[in-house]
This record gives structure tokens, sequence and C-alpha cells, in this order.
């Protein structure tokens, strides 16, 4: 069902041992678990923005780790800043990474300017609104006598005073490129993979009924291993700054997509050349 995980009033994590989706089950677990902690300590609404804000903030990070301050204020250096009034009420739909990016900034700011326990004293006790925009905007106008527009008018000023080196700015791009690259590959080959198509039963009646069925491995084609591959050495390359490799294996996977889109059935893997691996300069055959 996907990559990542999804939490109610329990959470539920997916991990693989070829982890080609490239997340990291520490930080994964450390999300999940504040999203558990915040449904059972705040009675009131949780504006997406803020709750998945505070999820990356507290993990460290999101896929990628990094200063949250930083991150956004790339965003802005490559223009990718979406406004945050335009977002707010349809988080989701937004581009993912940027998404929650921006969301982690903005709770990183709130904790500098207002600091950690005004912040939750703030979150824990927004009133119910007609949507999350008009949620957080009244608790703003309560309390400081602003609205989201003008918080955001703050926000981004504060950032406009960050200057990411070319290493964050490189990292947030293809972080962002790789995961558009990831869902794209998903929605034509697994979409039931996709974060915003997966289905599942209710979490206690499966835990109930022990069914693991939609959780278990998928058998995969030659194809799938292959484009895999290049998202397990991307993401090594992340690791190591190599952000060349990702960028070459970004032309590869993309050209295999399109081909695979391209075509009215199923592709062989032997369409896009077989890539067999190499052991000393000497191609390895079957």
């Amino acid at each position: 069902i996907g990559h990542g995980g999804f939490a109610t009033d329990i959470a539920v994590m997916t991990y693989s041992q070829r982890n080609w989706a490239g997340t990291d089950l520490d930080t994964l677990s450390h999300h999940e678990i504040v999203h558990v902690l915040d449904r059972h300590l705040n009675p009131g609404p949780r504006p997406s923005i803020l709750s998945e804000g505070m999820a990356v903030y507290l993990a460290g990070g999101h896929y990628s780790p990094g200063d949250p301050l930083e991150r956004a204020a790339a965003l802005l250096a490559l223009d990718w800043y979406l406004p945050i009034t335009d977002i707010t009420n349809n988080f989701y739909a937004a581009q993912h990474e940027i998404g929650y990016m921006e969301a982690a900034g903005l709770v990183a700011y709130l904790d500098q300017v207002w600091g950690w326990e005004a912040f939750l004293d703030f979150y824990f006790n927004l009133e119910e609104g007609e949507n999350d925009s008009d949620e957080i905007s009244s608790g703003l106008q309560n309390r400081f006598g602003m609205d989201l527009a003008e918080l955001e008018a703050d926000f981004i000023a504060y950032l406009g005073n960050i200057h990411p080196d070319q290493q964050i700015i490189d990292d947030v791009r293809l972080s962002v490129e790789t995961y558009d690259m990831i869902r794209r590959y998903q929605r034509l080959l697994i979409p039931s993979a996709h974060f915003r198509s997966a289905w599942w039963p209710p979490i206690d009646q499966m835990m109930k009924e022990g069914i693991v069925g939609d959780y278990a491995i998928r058998e995969k084609a030659p194809i799938h291993v292959i484009i895999e591959n290049l998202f397990l050495e991307s993401h090594a390359a992340f690791d190591g700054g190599e952000y060349e490799i990702v960028e070459e294996n970004l032309i590869r996977i993309d050209q295999y997509l399109n081909l695979i889109e391209a075509s009215e059935s199923a592709i062989s893997h032997y369409a896009i050349g077989w890539p067999f691996p190499t052991i000393h300069g000497k191609s390895l055959r079957p």
C-alpha cells in the first residue's frame, strides 16, 4: 500500500527489505508516533499543515533530514515556495515534499518566535471552523490580532534572511524531483502503492481478523527491479552528497517511464536494453 506510514489513534508503518522509496524507519516511526500522541493530547481540530509540520519538525526531517528553516528557505531560492494561504485547506493535494518542508519550516519558525510551549498552547486550543485556514486565522486573531496571511508574510520575510548553501539547495531540489519520479513510477506500474490511491480496511478490523494480505510482498517483474535499483542507487548517492548520480538516474528513469507511458501494451524489460550487471568491467550474461 505504498511507502511510509499513516496514523489514527494507532500508527501503521510500511517498510521493505529493498528500500527503493528511501524511507528511514527511525524518522518514520518518530513522525507517526507524534501523530498518535497529537490525537491523544489535542482535543481540538488539527489543521493538516500544523499537524504534519509538527511531526516533520520533531522527527528531524521527512525523507531527508535537515534544518527545516534552511530547507524551507531553499524552496524560496528555487522559486518553488507554495503560498501557505493557498495550500492550507487542501494540504495533501500540494506537491508532497514541498508541502511537508514548508509545514515543518512554519512550525520551526513559530517555535523560534513564540517558544515551544506557546506554540503547543496555540495549537491545542484552536476552535472548530469552516476549514483549516479559518481555524488558524481565528486562533491568530484572538491571540495576536493577525490572520494567516499576515503570519505568512512574516514567515517569508524570516526565510528571506536565511541563505542556504548550494548543497542544501541541490538536496532539496533533487529530493522533490526524486519523489515526483517515484510517484510517477507508482502511478504507471504499481498504482496501489501511490499514497493518494492506497486503500485498506479499518485497522482495528484488520488486527482482529489477522488480515495482512494488503501488506504482503508483491511479485516484481524485471522492469520493476531495474527501475527500483536506480532509485536505490540514488538514495545511496544522496547520503554521500553525490548529486550528479541522482541527476543521471533521474534522466534514465524518466526515459524508461516515457517509453512505458507511450506503449499501448506492457513492455518487456528487453525494450529498455536489459542492462546487465558488470563485474570487473565484464558483462554478466544469464
